[in-house]
């Protein structure tokens, strides 16, 4: 027994849920700002893209976008790092401990009788 510990659906899921959910979350978030800012440009200048190229500068919202995943990204291989090293601890300890069980018996196997099967 692992002292009452118990894995629910949610301790798994909760994880994956979060990360995914972040990582679209940015990339929604910089469509919508993109979408917004063309709006906004459109409407302020009547529909003419001006020689200046646009509302925003494409290449510092996608480093701004590249850097949030690449951050998202490396939390869950830390994560992922933490989480496998307390597991590989806890079979550790489970499999000492069914070491010393198996150490404790007489060190034969006997056939259960008839009797004891009823």
């Amino acid at each position: 027994s692992d002292e009452g510990h118990r894995i629910g659906v949610g301790r798994i899921l909760l994880p994956a849920v979060l990360l995914h959910g972040s990582f679209d979350a940015v990339l929604m978030a910089v469509n919508v700002y993109q979408e917004t800012a063309w709006d906004r440009y459109l409407e302020e200048n009547n529909g003419v893209v001006g020689d200046d190229g646009g509302p925003y500068n494409p290449l510092v919202v996608d480093i701004i976008a590249w850097l949030s995943i690449t951050l998202i990204m490396f939390i869950g291989i830390i994560w992922y790092y933490r989480e496998n090293r307390k597991q590989r601890d806890r079979l550790k300890v489970l499999e000492q401990t069914q070491a010393g069980q198996q150490n404790e018996g007489s060190g034969s196997w006997e056939q259960p009788s008839a009797h004891n099967l009823v």
